[in-house]
């Protein structure tokens, strides 16, 4: 196996079940579900504490729970230790968190071997060659819903961009499928019955 060229540490939160790193005083988390990286924050703190530029505005994005809305703004030059990300598209909902945070998705990482080391609270990123640890992560739009985009190639399509598992649309399709089986169930009663079941 090929040694890595460098081999990046991130301390993980031990109070937390989930892989949080801290980014100044707010908690990032490390989804390794997520397609698309969401800040909970606020306008001013996009613009003056990131130095963010909003890209698109008004764009819906689906996921566990449901659809909510937010923009995009980019960001220059982010760091993740040695991790610089020229250009950083994250969305931001238009409803805030309480507390801010934030949620850093797979697709930020494509490419590279990283491991979760939940002993020893430990995230740990592999980089084999001087130019992963540049990158270009940027979103687009693709009939109304979000794309994402690795130093310029697309990687994920409006589909794979939302959330692959919808928790309303399965609620949605277990009440149907239930209300199927209860109907079967009634009339295979209702036959051992003489239709007396109700």
């Amino acid at each position: 196996m090929t040694q890595p060229m460098e081999y990046i540490k991130f301390s993980l939160n031990e109070t937390k079940v989930r892989p949080v790193i801290m980014i100044g005083r707010a908690p990032a988390i490390f989804d390794t579900g997520a397609v698309i990286p969401v800040f909970f924050t606020d306008e001013k703190t996009m613009v003056e504490g990131f130095g963010g530029n909003l890209t698109l505005k008004d764009v819906p994005l689906g996921g566990i729970g449901g659809e909510i809305n937010g923009s995009v703004y980019r960001i220059h030059d982010f760091h993740l230790k040695e991790l610089n990300f020229r250009t950083l598209d994250v969305y931001v909902p238009s409803t805030p968190a309480e507390e801010p945070y934030m949620i850093f998705s797979c697709t930020m990482l494509h490419g590279l071997t990283y491991a979760i080391d939940s002993k020893r609270h430990i995230l740990g990123i592999s980089i084999q060659k001087e130019s992963d640890l540049v990158r270009d992560f940027t979103l687009g739009l693709e009939n109304g819903r979000l794309v994402t985009f690795l130093n310029g190639v697309q990687l994920t399509s409006a589909e794979q961009s939302e959330s692959d598992f919808n928790y309303t649309q399965y609620l949605k399709k277990c009440e149907v499928r239930q209300h199927k089986l209860i109907e079967k169930v009634k009339r295979f009663i209702g036959e051992l019955t003489g239709g007396h079941y109700r």
